[in-house]
């Protein structure tokens, strides 16, 4: 069982009934979620673009966009909506 295994195994058992989750564009979450919340989740990858930097020097990289593959009945929150459009830096 692998951590990302073991995590959400762990949180699917603290909820009561069916929850909607977001996670970041990790693949191991791709044949993890469902198999965890026994298929009882509404699933959303919120995957982040960046800029490109220059090479060599260290500074957080600046978000240039943002998409999402989401399930059926997964959709973003008002507050995730209102990032998704705004030009933050994450």
């Amino acid at each position: 069982m692998d951590d990302a295994e073991v995590f959400l195994t762990d949180l699917a058992n603290r909820m009561n009934g069916r929850i909607q989750l977001s996670t970041d564009g990790h693949r191991i979450y791709e044949g993890t979620v469902g198999p965890s919340f026994a298929n009882d989740v509404d699933w959303a990858q919120i995957q982040k673009h960046y800029a490109g930097g220059e090479p060599g020097k260290y500074s957080p990289p600046v978000a240039s966009g943002r998409s999402g593959v989401f399930s059926s009945r997964a959709s973003l929150t008002p507050i995730e909506s209102q990032r998704a459009t705004s030009s933050d830096r994450t």
